[in-house]
């Protein structure tokens, strides 16, 4: 229940009661009495020491640190995701790079192998060549 709230109860209470009195020894006097309650009790702190403004308060300032913890993890893995974006760039660029020079080096192949067959290079170096 909220402190800051007020408090209902419901209340029901039934009484039966039979009294029996001598009267002087005379016939008795018989008394039946039946009673029925209903209501309801309404309270409200007026004042509790300041207590509700404490439990107030130090909920606010959960929220508060709260927000400022989420923001922190907000801005640590939008770093983190520019960080990645930046690495899956640079590998792209790497893998770009590295097909580039796989593509010189089948030219580079490709043209020892003619100059080979026309004489103007030596196997040895052919073979220096294919082993890159």
């Amino acid at each position: 229940m909220s402190v800051c709230l007020s408090k209902v109860d419901l209340f029901a209470k039934t009484d039966y009661a039979v009294f029996r009195e001598s009267n002087y020894d005379k016939a008795f006097n018989d008394q039946r009495k039946d009673k029925t309650f209903i209501g309801f009790t309404l309270t409200w702190n007026l004042f509790d020491g300041f207590n509700t403004t404490v439990v107030v308060n130090t909920a606010a300032q959960r929220i508060v640190s709260a927000q400022a913890d989420l923001d922190i993890t907000l801005e640590e893995q939008r770093k983190k995701v520019g960080d990645v974006m930046r690495l899956l760039e640079d590998s792209e660029e790497d893998l770009l790079i590295e097909r580039k020079h796989l593509d010189l080096l089948r030219m580079k192949l490709d043209i020892s192998r003619e100059k080979v067959s026309i004489g103007r290079m030596n196997v040895v170096a052919f073979k220096a060549i294919e082993m890159e």
